[in-house]
């Protein structure tokens, strides 16, 4: 925004006689996140045996999260959330046992209608190399075991499944699950009321082999999407793993790698999402391994997004103008520096400014006298408290180095009318 000090008055009455405000276009940017490490959210889990497989559920036997997870050696442990870490309560997987080398649990609330905590597992039979389905019910102390819960569930394949459930996927108010196999391939079916039914669309997109023992894990609303979402191990040569992020679009899963930042060198990434833990509104990511450390912790974070700044381009101030540089940005803001050239070409930075409570970064600079002619550039980078930069695009104005058109304008409607006045002062005095 441009305020001009000499010439004030004159551009006032040319906008007022032409009818003409002075309107910025807005500019839009915004950069992508990173899973980062998040130590805390792993805060007391220990494990010695390898192969991670955690599923997690909110408000299961009482309130708060609950965590269930599957090991190498076919056992489960169960663990709850105490506010600032995870406290083991063998309790929550009374009834369970021993189901076979790499355990693997899902957990769902009311699959068949009978207002319980259900959980289907699977569980790897070295002797027949089969992997076997087994499915539970909480009768309010232990799982019972319910084998209805996995009809129609193929079985008998070379290694292991790993299954997820989920609630209306395809916005037919149906269970779904999509589960992985040990040879890189995943498999979907949805629940008919008595039994599981082979669905291939709920698959859509994810056909390709993804590396042995894929593991997925999917929620709905990632950090606000409004989207089903999930995320699986890929794995690459040399034994290096990368996350996969997929969106379903409500007929497919379309894969997006702004989000697969996360790569480890472990036969093994098991991922678990899990939402709002530290009442953050943020999605986060457990994940388990083969090689110790046996679990990892990610949050989601991103640099602040900017919403708008003010495009100087059609800007033309004079020497003695001040200019304000305005941006408006999103996101969890620390604080932000001012930069620009001055009209040399080489940015030089302001100090830091703490943005406080305000999202707008505002900026105003008098344009020197030596200016004149210049084209002056500049931004303005922004930091997240996660130590995270974005930026605005380069903006840029034009010291004129003559008398602007509106000052001349103004100073010929100024003639004119006095002229006018003059012209009929003059009429009405040679009447008289």
């Amino acid at each position: 925004m441009v305020q001009h000090k000499k010439p004030l008055i004159l551009l006032l009455l040319f906008f007022v006689f032409m009818n003409l405000t002075l309107n910025l276009p807005l500019c839009y940017a915004s950069d992508d996140g990173i899973w980062d490490s998040y130590p805390a959210l792993i805060a007391g889990l220990s494990e010695v045996y390898s192969t991670i497989k955690m599923r997690v559920a909110l408000n299961f036997e009482g309130s708060g999260w609950k965590l269930i997870y599957g090991k190498s050696n076919g056992q489960f442990n169960g663990c709850y959330w105490n506010g600032t870490q995870w406290i083991y309560n063998s309790s929550l997987v009374t009834g369970l046992g021993d189901l076979g080398d790499f355990s693997s649990p899902s957990i769902a609330f009311n699959i068949t209608g009978n207002n319980k905590w259900d959980l289907i597992a699977t569980g790897y039979n070295t002797g027949t190399s089969w992997t076997s389905w087994y499915g539970f019910n909480w009768n309010g102390t232990r799982w019972v075991s319910n084998s209805s819960l996995i009809s129609g569930l193929l079985g008998g394949i070379d290694m292991f499944y790993n299954p997820d459930i989920i609630y209306n996927l395809k916005s037919d108010n149906k269970w779904c699950m999509i589960y992985g196999d040990g040879n890189g391939y995943f498999h979907g079916c949805y629940w008919n009321g008595s039994s599981w039914v082979n669905d291939p669309t709920l698959i859509s997109g994810v056909t390709s082999d993804f590396g042995y023992g894929v593991y997925p894990s999917i929620r709905y609303n990632f950090n606000g999407n409004n989207k089903f979402t999930m995320i699986s191990g890929y794995k690459a040569v040399n034994n290096i793993r990368y996350m996969l992020y997929h969106t379903w679009n409500d007929t497919s899963w379309v894969r997006d790698t702004s989000f697969e930042t996360i790569s480890y060198s472990d036969k093994s990434l098991l991922p678990c999402m899990i939402y709002n833990l530290f009442e953050d509104n943020k999605t986060d990511l457990l994940v388990g391994h083969d090689i110790s450390p046996k679990f990892s912790g990610y949050t989601w974070v991103e640099p602040p997004t900017l919403l708008e700044c003010f495009d100087t381009s059609t800007v033309y101030p004079m020497p003695g103008d001040e200019i304000t540089h305005c941006a408006n940005w999103s996101g969890s803001l620390s604080h932000y520096i001012f930069s620009w050239d001055n009209g040399v070409g080489v940015f030089e930075n302001d100090t830091a400014i703490a943005f406080g409570s305000n999202t707008w970064s505002n900026i105003t600079k008098t344009i020197s006298s030596s200016a004149l002619g210049l084209t002056i550039q500049w931004l303005i980078y922004a930091n997240s408290t996660d130590g995270l930069w974005a930026s605005t695009p380069i903006n840029s104005y034009t010291i004129k180095s003559y008398v602007t058109k509106p000052f001349v304008l103004a100073v010929i409607l100024i003639l004119v009318f006095g002229a006018l006045i003059i012209g009929g002062v003059f009429l009405f005095l040679r009447k008289r």
